[in-house]
């Protein structure tokens, strides 16, 4: 072998070694450019839909006891098919709970507000529950849905019969955003 085919072969052998290197950077940039692509697109589907909180919970005492609560859609679409469900029942008791179904679907559309009032009037079981001071926990689950995909939005609240009346007079209360999928 001559001396120009050594160096033609290392040439060739280094240009080879390059155009390998070359292709196996951009596979991993393709690979990178396409876990992007997937994050972009998961974000804009979580931004672009509709979202549902609770914003305010109240109890209104008296011979029209009464729950009040504040849903809202803060998503940029409208929820669709929204379905509301409670569930009553003290913190400390394994005992069947009170459950409340909203008869209807409704739809929110961005910003609009869902005001329920759930009378406790029929509720004999609330009515005890607050004459032997328990703590009262409200469970509720919110479903809705947009283009077919399925959403639910879950909160918690609690009316603290068993504590003192706040400042007001009023029944202590307690609410939080649980879970939103």
């Amino acid at each position: 072998m001559t001396k120009f085919e050594v160096l033609q072969s290392v040439v060739q052998t280094i240009i080879l070694i390059a155009v390998i290197a070359t292709f196996v950077v951009y596979y991993c940039q393709m690979r990178t450019m396409e876990r992007q692509a997937r994050a972009i697109e998961d974000e804009m589907a979580a931004r672009l839909r509709p979202w549902i909180g609770m914003f305010e919970f109240g109890y209104k005492p008296g011979a029209d006891c009464a729950l009040h609560i504040n849903l809202r859609n803060v998503g940029p679409l409208p929820a669709q098919r929204a379905h509301l469900e409670l569930s009553l029942h003290p913190r400390d008791d394994d005992g069947p709970p009170i459950t409340w179904r909203e008869q209807q679907l409704k739809a929110l559309v961005p910003s609009e507000e869902g005001n329920y009032v759930i009378a406790l009037q029929p509720y004999t079981k609330f009515l005890e529950w607050q004459q032997a001071r328990r703590e009262i926990v409200v469970e509720g689950i919110i479903t809705y849905s947009l283009a077919g995909k399925a959403f639910e939005s879950r909160f918690e609240a609690s009316l603290r019969f068993n504590e003192a009346p706040d400042e007001e007079g009023k029944v202590r209360k307690r609410w939080r955003n649980v879970e939103v999928t």
